[in-house]
């Protein structure tokens, strides 16, 4: 590319903008994916000569390979309907790992109206299929595969690079995954001596842990997934994943619907729409209809499972599958929000019962000193003791009431002992 750029008139050649990151352009409404492959906000292909971007050939980007055009949908289409025949009880959790993927893909400007976007989360059993829906998800993006090992700066690293999701399977270190969960939702980054490097996108990522802390439960976007049902084996399963791999090999081609369809659709829609209200009102009412015992969400985690569901149903609708937003619905109500509540309920509990435990302790060790000073101050002899003992005491109020007594009935007596004496 860099050679055809050169081979361009000069005056031509000022007009072209050296293309920095892949997807979105600042400041502009063309999503450049690779060399051949830009569209604008419509996703119509735009031709060679009309084209305002270059990507050259010094720069490292984290381009879409294979991707030579686009199509109006069908590759997606013919991809949910694969992923809807093989995951069974799981293709409602199927419909939201590619809502996460498109949020993905539409990160910054989910930011800049919500004020932050949360990453998506795979939970789960083992051998329940989140894996292999992750790489489905992906692959529309033109990502054939995900990480396993990396560090929180390698993470956040490849975050700043690209503006489409990236996949991170199963990883080792659960803080690393917390600290990135926060890092991403509050847009922070490293700063490091050639300046500083934010996320432009999120990960999506596989994991059989948990979280019981609120300040990360309520940055995920977490969505579980059950032990399959029916379980396939056998000729039917290696023919259901024959037909999920021919679908995933041409899914890119719909990448347009993921990236430059849902950022217009998410522009329109976050600022002033009736559709993502009445998501919202929903979500709120089934809350409300559940009671705060069995279903208990906070206003975070609304928002995200609010836009993940728009995401969904923009994606459904632009491939004429509007009637899978039923089994979506029934995995959000029936799955998804249940387990969010189960989890947070038991982060609250925990937090209470640590902070009354140590409540609880603080009292009896205050208590304990408190009995063992008053039995020390019974001897004025002990007096000077008793001083050392009480700057050894933990509480402070504990101190201060000693003090008090130590002051009216060690010190004071003598003195009111002598104005009493008769003149």
């Amino acid at each position: 590319m860099c050679r055809e750029y050169m081979k361009r008139p000069r005056e031509e050649r000022r007009k072209m903008t050296p293309v920095k990151i892949v997807g979105k352009q600042k400041d502009s409404d063309v999503w450049v994916f690779n060399s051949n492959v830009q569209v604008n906000s419509q996703g119509t292909l735009i031709p060679p000569s009309d084209r305002q971007f270059v990507i050259l050939d010094d720069e490292k980007i984290l381009d879409v390979p294979n991707l030579t055009d686009v199509d109006n949908g069908t590759a997606l289409k013919n991809l949910v309907c694969a992923l809807k025949d093989l995951t069974s009880n799981n293709f409602g959790q199927a419909v939201l790992t590619l809502g996460c993927v498109g949020m993905g893909a539409n990160f910054e400007t989910i930011q800049s109206i919500l004020g932050g976007c949360a990453m998506g989360v795979l939970y789960g059993h083992p051998m329940s299929g989140k894996t292999t829906v992750l790489k489905a998800a992906l692959s529309v993006i033109g990502q054939n595969d995900v990480i396993q090992r990396t560090t929180f700066k390698g993470i956040m690293e490849l975050l700043s690079k690209t503006t489409l999701p990236i996949g991170w399977d199963d990883p080792e270190k659960h803080a690393e995954m917390k600290e990135v969960s926060v890092a991403v939702f509050n847009k922070g980054g490293d700063t490091t001596v050639r300046g500083r490097s934010r996320p432009r996108t999120i990960p999506i990522i596989t994991t059989n842990q948990d979280t019981n802390e609120l300040k990360v439960l309520s940055r995920w976007i977490r969505i579980p997934f059950e032990r399959p049902s029916p379980s396939y084996s056998g000729k039917e399963l290696r023919g259901k994943e024959k037909k999920l791999m021919e679908a995933t090999a041409k899914s890119s081609r719909s990448i347009w619907v993921l990236t430059a369809y849902l950022n217009k659709e998410f522009e329109g829609v976050l600022l002033d729409d009736e559709e993502f209200d009445q998501i919202t009102k929903t979500l709120e009412e089934y809350i409300d209809q559940e009671g705060p015992e069995n279903c208990c969400v906070d206003q975070r985690a609304l928002d995200m499972y609010s836009i993940l569901m728009l995401s969904c149903s923009k994606i459904l609708q632009k491939i004429k599958l509007e009637e899978e937003m039923t089994t979506v619905w029934q995995c959000l109500k029936n799955v998804v929000l249940p387990e969010y509540s189960s989890t947070r309920d038991k982060s609250t509990s925990r937090t209470k019962t640590k902070g009354a435990g140590g409540s609880v302790a603080k009292t009896e060790r205050s208590g304990a000193c408190y009995q063992s000073h008053i039995k020390q101050m019974a001897s004025p002899r002990r007096s000077t003791k008793v001083m050392w003992n009480v700057h050894h005491t933990e509480d402070k109020a504990v101190w201060l009431f000693l003090w008090r007594v130590y002051s009216c009935f060690v010190q004071r007596p003598s003195s009111l002992h002598c104005k009493n004496q008769p003149q």
